[in-house]
């Protein structure tokens, strides 16, 4: 993969932030991204939102936070179709 300046933008804000989403049109990078810094980023999860139960993890994100302890989690919004 390439080593996006983008991605050094969302490990800072991870830092400033419990989550992060990714916003932009479709096959530009945003999944792949989240999926790299999931993968490196300790305690975190990748969420897909257009996957029923990844979106019903955070229907009440209030709850999901209590919850959990204190993830740190990059989401990929994908675009509606």
């Amino acid at each position: 993969m390439i080593e996006r300046h983008t991605k050094h933008r969302v490990l800072g804000s991870l830092d400033e932030a419990p989550a992060v989403a990714l916003l932009g049109p479709r096959q530009v990078g945003k999944t792949t991204l989240a999926r790299d810094i999931a993968g490196a980023v300790p305690d975190s999860l990748y969420l897909d939102l257009e996957n029923p139960d990844d979106a019903a993890l955070l229907a009440d994100p209030v709850r999901y936070r209590h919850s959990t302890p204190r993830p740190r989690f990059p989401v990929a919004l994908l675009n509606p179709r």
